[in-house]
């Protein structure tokens, strides 16, 4: 398949970012399978299901985004022709824009790795651990949150100091 305009470019990758949240959302479900032997106290059963609604999301987020592609690229090119090739500035915004949501897309999936070490460490009696793992998850996923919107909002700044440092 040969990509024939920058808005096709961006829809194909949006559409392979549909299948990598369905990806997280069955890594979430199917990392889960070890507890169904533990004893069900209610605070597992709150991390099962809050770890349950991450996974609904993230297939909500997989179905909307394989449905609204088009328009979300739309979104994305403003302001460019839908049939305009792409040059290499476009896609460099295309791909800095899709690396920023595939980290917004995969914070959901470290919540639920976050609370999954702070409940494991609570429950082999480690309440120390289990607050330096939550804190050092917590400032993990802030990072990741920033460099997410970064990326995703300012794709077309980046690109154009990029540029300016190639000239130079």
């Amino acid at each position: 398949m040969q990509i024939k305009s920058k808005k096709e470019l961006a829809i194909t990758l949006f559409k392979a970012l549909s299948f990598y949240s369905l990806i997280l959302a069955l890594r979430i479900i199917t990392g889960r399978f070890p507890y169904s032997t533990d004893d069900y106290d209610t605070t597992l059963q709150l991390l099962l299901a809050l770890e349950g609604l991450a996974a609904l999301l993230l297939v909500i987020f997989a179905i909307i985004i394989w449905i609204r592609a088009d328009a979300i690229a739309s979104v994305l090119l403003k302001n460019s022709d839908d049939n305009e090739r792409a040059d290499v500035v476009d896609i460099y915004v295309i791909a800095f824009s899709f690396i920023g949501l595939c980290l917004l897309c995969s914070i959901m999936s470290g919540i639920v790795d976050s609370i999954d070490h702070y409940y494991y460490w609570l429950r082999t009696g480690g309440m120390e651990l289990a607050v330096a793992s939550i804190r050092g998850s917590v400032s993990y996923l802030i990072v990741k949150l920033i460099a997410g919107l970064w990326l995703l909002f300012g794709s077309r700044r980046i690109v154009n100091v990029i540029m300016k440092l190639r000239r130079e």
